[in-house]
Parts: structure tokens; C-alpha cells; sequence
């Protein structure tokens, strides 16, 4: 028993603490009207509700800016392909031309491979123009513009007039290596600037390895193996020092394959549906890789150079080729995916964004709802109270809806309607009463009119009846007794009429504060 009369002493605690907990908030919520209550209960959910807003589309933001900085560098990476391809075909027919030309007067090879040369040099520029113009467009950082303005200044002294001069090893394979070096920093630069290095999705990202890094050490590689090889193969044989640096150059051209080969079995891995046209394309590649490669292993390491320079030419140029034309295919692949999630981070975002916006719309139009609702209520019943203060019995407001405070309002119109007809009632009756007051005062006075009458009467009697006196005492003095009784008669009646102007006074009192009350 004392447990259970321990509980509601533990539950009252309880509430005091909560109240004394709550009790700052609700004095300050105290100074706003019950319709600003709302607005500011309102403006403390549309706060976190706007900051929610503002981060979702921050991130959609961040996320676009990335995939279009990304797209960005494609687009520069693609410019510089073009000059990339120039600069290593323009090496091999260099190297072709120094190869060939062993005599005074050059030979007919000799002639078209210098042709090639001196007609690659408005490819060059071209090209060149088409990277400023590619770098300029996009905005490109200091970094990278400083590194194409090396490269700009490297890009000089390619053409025949120049390569004259010097000879092939190694001063003009040196100067196109520095070119070509030139190249790949700017394609890394490019890269790095742009956001493409640290690309959050692996199919993406293993592209641009591949187009940045594997495949173009590969093509690298390939073209020195050109480069190196064209003379020994030109003139049948090796020297000791040709020989090893072609087998170091052949090992590292496997050295690339592989790598590239792991970075293209880790995209196959989870390649999407729409990279399979890059997928055909890498095993066209790497057959070809499998198949030239071979030949120039049978034909120039096999112990004795057995390939004519024009079949070394021939397979160089379709390993070059095939590979140049995976890193484009690369970069079109990459290129193509970022749209695919620039597409997705819109078709997700926008849906989202319409529904959140139109969930806002419908919150505040409700919330106006609300707004109006309560302010109409609350303004019915405060008109109520104000009319109930100054007595005025004959308003009624209209009332809407079924919550709390219509009920109200409902139940103040209905009380309103009772009271005005019980002060209706009451002034019936008052006046019913009155009527009656005024019968008894008008019967009062026809009873006073008759004493007096009976008054004058008697007073005729007694004075006749003095008269008699001298003949009969008696009746003199019988005649006094009744005047005596006719005046205490008359005392009464007269104190009736005073009582009954009084009751009729009080009624008619009454009955004006009744009337003023109903009114």
C-alpha cells in the first residue's frame, strides 16, 4: 500500500521537474499569439529542412563540377592525342629517312621518307594550334599552360632542313624523345589538373589509366624500338651496343603489354554493357600486339636480322596504329562513361529535387491553410468573448471544420443562444409581473377611492349625527366609535397604497435593468 501511494507522489515529482524544465520555453512561447506559435514551430522545421536543401544540392553541384572538370580534360587529352600521334609518326619517318640515307645522292626510299618529314610539319602545327586552342577553351591552369609553352619551344628543328644537320643517334632521337617526354608530362598535368587522376568511379578510372599511363608507355616504346631499330634493320645486321639496347627496348615493351594488360583485366572484370565497343576493340589490339610482335621477334631477334625494312616499317606502323587508335578509343570511352553519369546524377537529382519542391509547396500551402484556419477560429471566438464582455447577446459566428477550436466556437454560439433566451424568458416573466403589479396598484387605488368616499359619507353622518346629538347622545356617541373606525380604516387603506407603489416602483426597477441587461 505505501508503494502505491508512493507512485503518484514519484509521477507529481516528475511532472514538477518537467514543467520546471519546460517552464523557460513556455514563457517565452507565452509572449507570440497561437497563430505566431505555428509560424515559428513552421520557421524551426523549414530551417534544417532548407540546410538539408542546401547540402543535397552542394553535393549535386560538387558532383557535376567534378564530372564536367573531368570531361574537361577529355576534351584537352583528346587535342593532345592528335598532336601525339603527329610527333611519333613524324619520329619514324625521321628515323626512316637517317636509315635510308647512307648515300651522297639519296635514294628513292630516302626521298619519300624526307617527304614525309617536311609533310608532317603543318601536321605538327596544326596540331599544335588545335592543343592552345583545346587548353585556352577549357580554361587551363597555370601548371598546364606552362607546360605546353615548354613544349611549344621544344617543337622546333623536326623538319628535314634541321635533322640535316645532325645526326640520327643520338642527337636527333634525343630531341624527339624530349619532345615526346614533353608530351606525356603535359598529358599527366592535364590529368591531375583536371580531376581525371582521382576519379571515383573503376571503370572511369581505369580508363584513364589506360589512356594516361599503359598505353601510351606503350606506344612510347614501340616507337623507340623503331627509332633504334631502323638502322641495324636497314643495314642487315647489329652493332654490339644496337643489339642491347633493342633487347632492353623488346623488354620493355612487354614490361608495358603487361601492365596495360593488368589495368584491362581489371576493366574487363567489371566492365560495363555500354564499354563493349572498347572491349572488341582491346582484343583486336592485343592480337594485333600478339601477332607484330612475333613477327618482329622471328624477324629481327631470331639470330639474324631476316625482315626487310619495309615488313619492320609495316609492323611497327600497325602496332602504332592499333595501339594510338586503343587510346582513343580510350579517351571516346571515357569520355562517353562520364556522360553516362553526368545523365545519371540528373535523372537522379531532378526527380528528387521535383518531389522535394513540391513537397515544400504542398508544406507551406497547408501550413497557410493552417494559418487561415486557426486565425479564423480564433478571431470568431475572440469575437465571441468581447460581445459576451459588452453584453451584446446577438452575435454568432460561422463556424468551419471539426477540430478543437471549431468545437469551440460551437459550443460559445450555442451558449450564447441559451443565455439570450433565458434573458429572453426572464424579461416574459418581468413582464408578466409587472402587469400584475399594475392590476394590484390599480385595484388599490379603486379601494382607496371607496374609503374615501365612505370617509366623506361617514363625515356627513357625523355631522348630522352632531347635529342630533342634542336629541340622542347615543347615537352621537355611536356615530364617533364608527368615525374613529372609519379613520383606522382609512390608515390602513393608505398604508396598503404606499406598500403597493413601493412593490410597483421595485418591479418597474427590475424590469428597466432586465431589459437593459437583454439589450
Amino acid at each position: 500500500m505505501a508503494s502505491v501511494c508512493s507512485d503518484p507522489a514519484g509521477v507529481h515529482g516528475e511532472s514538477q521537474d518537467m514543467n520546471s524544465l519546460l517552464s523557460p520555453g513556455m514563457r517565452l512561447m507565452g509572449h507570440f499569439g497561437f497563430a505566431r506559435k505555428f509560424q515559428v514551430l513552421f520557421l524551426l522545421f523549414m530551417l534544417p529542412l532548407a540546410g538539408s536543401a542546401w547540402v543535397i544540392t552542394k553535393e549535386y553541384s560538387n558532383k557535376l563540377d567534378v564530372i564536367s572538370g573531368e570531361q574537361s580534360g577529355v576534351r584537352q587529352l583528346l587535342a593532345l592525342d592528335d598532336l601525339n600521334i603527329e610527333l611519333a609518326a613524324q619520329r619514324d619517318h625521321a628515323a626512316r629517312w637517317k636509315a635510308a640515307d647512307i648515300l651522297r645522292e639519296p635514294t628513292p626510299a630516302a626521298k619519300a621518307a624526307m617527304a614525309n618529314v617536311d609533310a608532317g610539319i603543318p601536321r605538327i602545327s596544326k596540331a599544335l594550334e588545335g592543343v592552345d586552342a583545346a587548353l585556352k577553351r577549357e580554361n587551363a591552369p597555370a601548371d598546364t599552360m606552362t607546360r605546353f609553352k615548354a613544349l611549344q619551344a621544344a617543337v622546333t628543328g623536326l623538319d628535314t632542313a634541321s635533322l640535316r644537320t645532325v645526326g640520327w643517334w643520338p642527337d636527333g632521337y634525343e630531341r624527339f624523345t624530349t619532345v615526346l617526354n614533353l608530351v606525356q608530362a603535359l598529358r599527366e598535368q592535364i590529368a591531375m589538373d583536371s580531376g581525371l587522376i582521382l576519379d571515383p568511379w573503376l571503370e572511369t578510372y581505369m580508363l584513364m589509366q589506360l589512356s594516361t599511363q599503359q598505353v601510351p608507355d606503350l606506344i612510347e616504346r614501340i616507337g623507340r624500338l623503331s627509332s633504334v631499330g631502323q638502322t641495324s634493320v636497314a643495314s642487315g645486321q647489329f652493332s654490339l651496343q644496337s643489339r642491347l639496347q633493342m633487347r632492353d627496348l623488346r623488354g620493355r615493351i612487354d614490361d608495358s603489354k603487361d601492365q596495360m594488360q593488368k589495368a584491362a583485366s581489371l576493366l574487363l572484370s567489371k566492365l560495363p554493357e555500354q564499354l563493349q565497343p572498347w572491349a572488341d576493340k582491346y582484343a583486336a589490339v592485343k592480337q594485333v600486339l600478339e601477332t607484330e610482335l612475333k613477327v618482329i621477334d622471328d624477324g629481327v631477334f631470331g639470330g639474324s636480322i631476316k625482315l626487310k625494312p619495309e615488313e619492320f616499317e609495316k609492323s611497327i606502323d600497325t602496332l602504332t596504329g592499333s595501339t594510338a587508335g586503343l587510346r582513343r578509343q580510350s579517351l571516346d570511352a571515357l569520355n562517353g562513361r562520364l556522360d553516362y553519369y553526368h545523365e545519371t546524377s540528373n535523372m537522379e537529382f531532378i526527380p528528387m529535387a521535383v518531389i522535394f519542391c513540391v513537397l515544400v509547396i504542398m508544406a507551406i500551402y497547408l501550413f497557410a491553410c493552417l494559418q487561415s484556419s486557426i486565425r479564423n477560429s480564433a478571431s470568431g471566438i475572440t469575437t465571441l468573448a468581447e460581445s459576451l464582455r459588452d453584453g451584446n447577446l446577438c452575435v454568432e459566428v460561422a463556424v468551419q471544420g471539426r477540430d478543437e477550436l471549431a468545437a469551440i466556437s460551437r459550443a460559445l454560439n450555442v451558449a450564447v443562444v441559451q443565455l439570450r433566451n433565458s434573458l429572453l424568458g426572464v424579461n416574459q416573466e418581468t413582464v408578466r409581473v409587472g402587469d400584475a403589479v399594475l392590476t394590484l396598484n390599480a385595484q388599490s387605488s379603486g379601494t382607496l377611492t371607496e374609503v374615501e368616499d365612505q370617509q366623506q359619507q361617514i363625515s356627513q353622518i357625523a355631522a348630522a349625527a352632531t347635529e342630533l346629538a342634542a336629541t340622542s347622545q347615543g347615537v352621537a356617541r355611536s356615530c364617533e366609535q364608527a368615525s374613529e373606525s372609519a379613520r383606522h380604516t382609512r390608515r390602513i387603506a393608505e398604508q396598503s397604497s404606499q406598500d403597493s407603489q413601493r412593490t410597483t416602483d421595485s418591479i418597474q426597477q427590475l424590469n428597466q435593468r432586465l431589459t437593459e441587461t437583454a439589450a
